[in-house]
């Protein structure tokens, strides 16, 4: 029987640091400028990156955002296995193949953060490119996880 270090944390560490380089990726080179020139001109946050933040801030937003990674990984891996157990007794793509990985991946992303990005335009009058970026970035971060589980046989 598998250990809860080899079936839950190694995994999702996995997908977590895959989740986070996407995330440099997107934020950095991809949409950085994008994201950076639209948050400027965001009326919630006009003073947003104006000024270097202290190393100390960014030591502690970088934790804090790893744990939350690793968090989000975990559960994003046992959603992924509940879905593939459900979707192979209903004759569905299941978590073994890549497409039920990335199918049930797509279906966390619409029913659960897509919402949240909404509401950030609807209800926050946020620009919209500022969740759209946010949005695309999500999506990229959960899929490339989702593969890498499926690539070390984590579901």
């Amino acid at each position: 029987m598998p250990s809860l270090l080899t079936s839950v944390l190694y995994p999702s560490l996995a997908g977590a640091v895959a989740s986070q380089a996407v995330g440099i990726f997107c934020y950095g080179p991809i949409l950085g400028q994008s994201w950076v020139r639209a948050i400027r001109t965001d009326k919630n946050d006009p003073d947003f990156l104006t000024k270097r933040p202290s190393s100390s801030s960014l030591q502690r937003s970088t934790l804090i955002s790893s744990l939350a990674a690793l968090v989000r990984s975990a559960v994003h891996l046992e959603i992924l296995r509940f879905g593939s157990h459900y979707a192979f007794f209903h004759g569905l793509p299941t978590g073994e193949d890549l497409f039920g990985v990335t199918l049930t991946t797509l279906a966390i992303w619409a029913g659960y953060t897509v919402p949240i990005f909404l509401s950030q335009v609807i209800w926050e009058y946020r620009q919209p490119i500022i969740p759209l970026i946010g949005a695309a970035e999500n999506l990229a971060s959960l899929t490339v996880a989702a593969w890498v589980y499926w690539l070390i046989g984590a579901v």
